[in-house]
């Protein structure tokens, strides 16, 4: 039985040979429609993602008992899903922090988790509003891959499970109407886990190149936060880059490197009240 990636290439494929036996010249209709094709193949394409990076939790605290919630839309190169940021001030220094983000391959090939905790330390100067933070954490990720293959290959899954210990220092500048804060997050991601059942030899050699290879990475993932609104409601817009990287000679390049996100920023506090007394 085909699946739909099978379906979609069977389509494209005899797409193409039609217009290969025609003699005239492209026009701009058909041009797009290869434009179209070409980025369809992309999404449907043979290759499982094994990891990608995520945003970053960043609550830019004034003060001790603030609590901040962030929900937003979250897109990778791959694939698509949602973003969830917790964090609190336990006192007028210490924050602690959670995140979790699921992310789901628009081909429907694909679907990973991930989950963070962290504590940190923050500083916040009234005068020149200027915020900066430090945060020791860990994060769990996991990754499931069904690949369907049209051909002679076989089609297989791959999953893995991986730890990621960080430190991620912010630097920024908080503002009644805007944030912006930048975050050079370090971190070492180590597979726990995998599984698969590939058949094919040079997918199997692939996969197992890549497990030994990136047992253990260390990554440098910078990102920036902005949000605009008033007060304790604003916009979130929010953009990382993982410097974990893997490209064989085969061209199997299992990382999705871009993380973008979007959404709303919620903080409960009174600092504004207070300002106001002053």
């Amino acid at each position: 039985m085909k699946t739909t990636a099978d379906r979609i290439r069977v389509q494209n494929q005899n797409f193409v040979e039609s217009f290969l036996r025609r003699k005239r010249l492209i026009t701009f209709t058909e041009l797009f429609v290869f434009l179209l094709i070409g980025i369809v193949l992309c999404l449907t394409s043979c290759a499982p993602i094994l990891y990608t990076t995520v945003g970053q939790n960043v609550a830019l605290f004034h003060q001790q008992g603030e609590v901040s919630l962030s929900v937003a839309h979250a897109e990778t190169n791959y694939a698509s899903g949602t973003g969830v940021q917790f964090a609190a001030a336990v006192n007028s220094r210490t924050l602690l922090m959670s995140s979790y983000y699921s992310l789901n391959n628009v081909a429907g090939s694909g679907s990973g988790s991930y989950f963070e905790f962290g504590a940190g330390k923050f500083k916040y100067n009234a005068t020149t509003k200027l915020c900066t933070e430090i945060v020791l954490g860990t994060g769990f990720g996991s990754i499931r891959n069904t690949i369907s293959n049209s051909g002679n290959s076989s089609n297989y899954f791959v999953n893995a499970n991986y730890l990621k210990p960080f430190i991620q220092p912010s630097f920024g500048f908080s503002g009644k109407i805007f944030d912006i804060v930048f975050t050079p997050r370090i971190a070492i991601v180590t597979y726990t886990s995998r599984s698969d059942n590939a058949t094919n030899p040079q997918i199997r050699t692939s996969l197992d190149n890549y497990f030994s290879e990136k047992h253990s990475t260390l990554v440098f993932e910078p990102g920036v936060t902005l949000r605009a609104g008033f007060k304790n409601v604003k916009f979130q817009l929010q953009y990382n880059h993982t410097s974990f990287n893997y490209v064989s000679s085969d061209n199997f390049n299992p990382v999705d490197k871009e993380f973008i996100s979007a959404g709303i920023h919620i903080l409960i506090s009174d600092r504004w009240l207070k300002l106001q007394k002053r």
